[in-house]
């Protein structure tokens, strides 16, 4: 059996995993979780390492992914956070903002969507 090389080795224990969806937990297009995905998030759990999602997604786009087999979410590329199902960050645009992107996006003939925490 081979063994890992000095220079991968970690200095510290690994206390925190972080997982993208699209393509990575999941096939793209698809909330699915992929049968190896979930069997890796367990083992790391059995290991004492946390799990979160990250992902550019905002939590209105996660619905439908087994969320209880995670410690958490940093959604939206990290302005919404989620540890332990209690919001820790939440960093919002303001309006001034939403209604510059918008003039952006009508000027320059761009496509935008812009995701609220309802709708």
């Amino acid at each position: 059996m081979e063994t890992m090389p000095n220079s991968w080795r970690t200095p510290a224990p690994i206390k925190v995993a972080f997982f993208d969806i699209d393509g990575t937990l999941c096939n793209l297009g698809t909330l699915e979780l992929l049968p190896a995905s979930a069997e890796a998030i367990e083992r790391l759990h059995a290991r004492g390492i946390r799990c979160f999602v990250a992902s550019g997604r905002g939590p209105l786009d996660l619905d439908g992914l087994p969320m209880g087999l995670f410690d958490g979410v940093a959604a939206f590329n990290g302005q919404h956070c989620i540890v332990g199902g209690e919001v820790v960050h939440d960093l919002r645009f303001s309006k001034e903002s939403l209604d510059a992107l918008h003039d952006l996006a009508r000027f320059t003939d761009r496509a935008m969507t812009f995701q609220g925490m309802d709708d």
